[in-house]
């Protein structure tokens, strides 16, 4: 599931937009039960966790590495728990995609 931005403006007008914390820890959530991601069941469930960050690890330990640098210029950022690219200067702006070919 995936937030538009328009949708996420609709949301900000109506006041704030709930979230739950993961930049720092592992979050887990039952998302047919839970589609907003409000209720972090990691806790209750720390072998479930456990078990994706081992599948995780290795996925990331046999990774092949990344065939372009990385453009230090263009970071995302996370603006109220959601990730939005470092180039649109508010949630409100028109966003132009970048072509990846170039």
């Amino acid at each position: 599931m995936y937030l538009r931005f328009a949708h996420l403006r609709k949301l900000g007008k109506q006041g704030s937009i709930d979230y739950t914390e993961c930049e720092y820890d592992f979050c887990l959530f039952n998302v047919t039960a839970d589609p907003c991601e409000y209720h972090n069941l990691a806790k209750q469930h720390p072998d479930i966790v456990q078990r994706l960050a081992s599948r995780l690890a290795e996925y990331q330990r046999t990774a092949v590495p990344q065939l372009s640098e990385k453009d230090c210029g263009c970071e995302p950022v996370i603006v109220q728990g959601a990730w939005r690219p470092c180039d649109a200067p508010d949630p409100g702006a028109t966003l132009h995609l970048r072509s990846i070919f170039t």
